[in-house]
């Protein structure tokens, strides 16, 4: 009796001709074109079955088999209690290489990441040789992008590493579970669990930074939230007119789950302000629903409760002791540097200082690095 392979995924997917998918009617989306196949370890891959003879000429040819032999490439192995079944040995995307199944475990985007590739959503390490247009995401276990990252999304369970910056304008966001390297950023937000490198500027963007951040040129205008030490080494501040706000010592999620508090605490109070006098007053929010005026008071009420219970269970991190705000260049009037609950704010310029906390207070010495 004659054999089918039966795939679980397309045997004739080609990456380099997508079509956005009809979603029955709605909009057609032209952002998630399913770039890649994703397969987890473990993941059957495909499997025999077996068919009669009138059954098989009904099928492709390609897939029909006289014996159950898989055409079996890199990564991937026979169940070892069903040899009917061929799993994949690692997280990756699986095609046919030279007529055998394979699973790669780094996925290549040759180009960039635009309308051509929608957007990336990888289970395993990623290299986007182009850049990342607005609009767009990427997401993987790794990240790296050689060229420019623009107002985009790059989030990483581990590190993101990109070589050419990233110009945000005021919407672009990295998020990485561990640590982040960016060239430059501008106009941009940036989360990460671990450490922050940048190479070169820093200018008027959100960081929330898990470990320490090291800013090789200069950092000007943003609000920083660093657990740990924060490096400028070229010019901290852009003078009197531009806000620039450091804080370090506590868990930046902490803040970040405050903004995200207050951002729904202004759109209840936009839906309350839109209600008119009148029983059963309903106003239409964000999302398209409608909500009555008593629904939209207790959901204040909860909000509220929520955020004074944030902020009161707020406490330095324990490694406070070692946090400190370090600049071998200039700092200029304006910047507002808090450690715990000790604050400063700067008045004139200054030059290869440290800023640490002694006591309550945040005390200035210098050099910024010793034995220089």
């Amino acid at each position: 009796m004659p054999y089918v392979l039966k795939h679980s995924f397309d045997p004739d997917f080609d990456h380099l001709h997508l079509k956005p998918k009809d979603n029955d009617g709605e909009r057609v989306d032209h952002f998630n074109l399913g770039y890649a196949q994703n397969v987890r370890k473990g993941h059957v891959l495909a499997e025999w079955e077996e068919v009669s003879p009138r059954q098989a000429a009904a099928l492709d040819g390609r897939f029909i088999f006289k014996d159950k032999h898989f055409p079996a490439g890199a990564n991937c192995f026979v169940h070892p209690k069903n040899p009917d079944k061929l799993l994949a040995a690692a997280d990756g995307y699986v095609f046919y290489l030279d007529g055998k199944i394979t699973v790669k475990s780094e996925l290549n985007v040759r180009g960039g990441v635009d309308f051509r590739t929608g957007n990336i959503d990888f289970v395993a390490d990623v290299v986007v040789h182009g850049p990342v247009r607005s609009g767009f995401s990427v997401s993987g276990r790794n990240v790296q992008v050689k060229d420019v990252v623009e107002a985009a999304e790059v989030k990483a369970s581990g590190n993101i590493d990109t070589e050419a910056g990233f110009k945000g304008s005021g919407s672009g966001l990295l998020e990485a579970g561990d640590k982040i390297k960016v060239s430059f950023c501008e106009n941009a937000q940036l989360r990460s669990g671990g450490n922050i490198v940048v190479r070169h500027s820093c200018l008027h963007c959100s960081i929330y930074c898990g470990g320490s951040l090291a800013v090789q040129g200069a950092l000007m205008g943003g609000d920083i939230y660093s657990r740990g030490l924060v490096y400028v080494g070229d010019v901290l501040g852009g003078g009197l007119g531009v806000e620039t706000r450091l804080v370090l010592g506590y868990a930046p999620k902490l803040f970040l789950e405050a903004e995200r508090l207050d951002e729904n605490l202004r759109e209840v109070l936009r839906r309350l302000s839109s209600h008119r006098p009148g029983k059963g007053t309903k106003s239409p929010g964000r999302d398209g629903k409608s909500d009555d005026s008593a629904a939209l008071a207790q959901r204040f009420k909860t909000l509220l409760q929520a955020k004074r219970e944030l902020w009161t269970n707020v406490c330095p991190v324990e490694s406070i002791g070692s946090c400190r705000v370090v600049v071998p260049g200039e700092v200029r009037p304006g910047v507002e540097i808090s450690i715990g609950e000790a604050f400063l704010r700067i008045d004139r310029t200054m030059r290869n200082v440290v800023f640490l906390r002694r006591d309550k207070d945040i005390v200035v010495a210098s050099p910024a690095l010793q034995g220089r």
